[in-house]
């Protein structure tokens, strides 16, 4: 068994945009009063449980800084995945709600292009959002406005006998009309879970001066890594197609780590 703590992890992400808070109404007082975040004035929008994986890779840095915004420069990960700089995050919807607790619709799938950063003058951290794939296609361009319209089928299996660790096996296949094309089958043992509250802010490199802050709290388990100390995953298989992933020639043996987080939940905020 196994604890890891991984850094940047955490950040995501959702395309969609229920209505946010009118803070001048009286009734929304005490919601707004509690949405100050990094001594912010923000707005909740709305609140979302996924299950998540971050396919963590090491692209090339120059061609990195060509997709990122003025200001802004790549930010490697440490750890267990050291060097890692760009990440595939692929995310299933489970449960939605808007900022007073109402079910909302929970079918959306996404496969989102990110890459750590810093923006060196202002001295900020975040995911810079350059490229991804959303399903249904309503769901599209999203919030960062660079997602296209695709078609998403995952499979997730698990079994649990006795005291061995969890076995799990996932199958992500995501497409688009316009040729991109996403797949991931990995297979891992289930290790130790780590717990931990974030609040991230996540940018686009389409709008550089739009963001969003999550308030999240999840839990990472490392299944594989190439750190010579980490976990190995039974089988991989991943391929790429189309997009700025095309673009970066990103590739299987460019892989550093993948993340499983098997429970996320975060409430999403905007800048008033």
């Amino acid at each position: 068994m196994r604890a890891v703590l991984i850094t940047l992890v955490g950040a995501f992400l959702s395309a969609g945009a229920a209505r946010a808070i009118d803070c001048s109404e009286p009734r929304n007082k005490t919601v707004c009063a509690s949405n100050r975040l990094s001594g912010e004035r923000m707005m909740r929008t709305h609140m979302s449980t996924e299950e998540r994986l971050y396919v963590w890779l090491k692209a090339d840095t120059e061609a990195l800084q060509q997709l990122l915004p003025a200001g802004w420069v790549p930010q490697p990960a440490t750890g267990f995945l050291q060097d890692a700089n760009l990440a595939i995050v692929l995310i299933e919807g489970i449960a939605v709600s808007d900022t007073h607790g109402k079910p909302l619709p929970a079918r959306d799938r996404f496969a989102v292009v990110a890459v750590p950063a810093k923006n060196e003058q202002e001295g900020l951290t975040a995911f810079v959002i350059i490229d991804g794939l959303a399903a249904p296609a309503a769901s599209a361009p999203g919030a960062y406005g660079v997602y296209k319209p695709a078609r998403a089928a995952v499979e997730r299996r698990s079994s649990n006998r006795g005291d061995v660790p969890a076995s799990v096996e996932e199958r992500w296949n995501i497409a688009s009309d316009a040729g991109d094309h996403i797949q991931v089958q990995i297979a891992y043992e289930r290790g130790v879970g780590v717990r931990k509250h974030i609040e991230p802010r996540v940018y686009s490199a389409l709008k550089p001066t739009f963001y969003r802050i999550y308030k999240v709290d999840q839990v990472d388990d490392l299944v594989h890594t190439t750190h010579p100390n980490g976990p190995k995953a039974k089988a991989l298989e991943f391929s790429v197609v189309g997009g700025r992933l095309s673009e970066l020639q990103v590739s299987g043996e460019k892989i550093v780590g993948i993340v499983s987080v098997p429970s996320y939940y975060r409430e999403i905020f905007l800048p008033e």
